[in-house]
């Protein structure tokens, strides 16, 4: 009779550890889930991080090609006396000629092929 009641509490005992691995394993299985949905949460953040460098990379490109036109200008084309107020007398087209060279113009472009970005 003794070995019969300790093969039962021996039995309870497992049954017992048995509940507690159950246990353990929904508990692990719900960190998971939740650890997928961190990580779908940052690589979600990853792409929208490398979405801003490519555009800071087309801002910084636009802007170094505006500047770049300015090159073709000599330092003769920045003369003082070019802008003068006896230049009144002239005609729209020859102070068109005479004018001071600025940056070339920006042009907003879509950094994206896919989908346009708003702000």
């Amino acid at each position: 009779m003794a070995t019969i009641e300790s093969k039962i509490e021996s039995k309870k005992r497992e049954l017992e550890s048995l509940k507690r691995i159950a246990d353990l394993t929904e508990t692990m299985k719900s960190q998971l889930f939740i650890l997928s949905e961190q990580i779908k949460q940052i690589e979600t953040d990853g792409s929208r991080v490398a979405d801003i460098m490519r555009i800071w990379d087309l801002v910084t490109q636009s802007i170094s090609a505006a500047g770049l036109g300015l090159l073709r200008y000599g330092e003769d084309n920045y003369k003082v006396g070019d802008w003068k107020e006896e230049n009144n007398n002239k005609s729209p087209n020859q102070l068109e000629n005479q004018a001071m060279p600025l940056p070339e113009g920006l042009v907003r472009v879509s950094a994206s092929k896919e989908e346009p970005y708003t702000l």
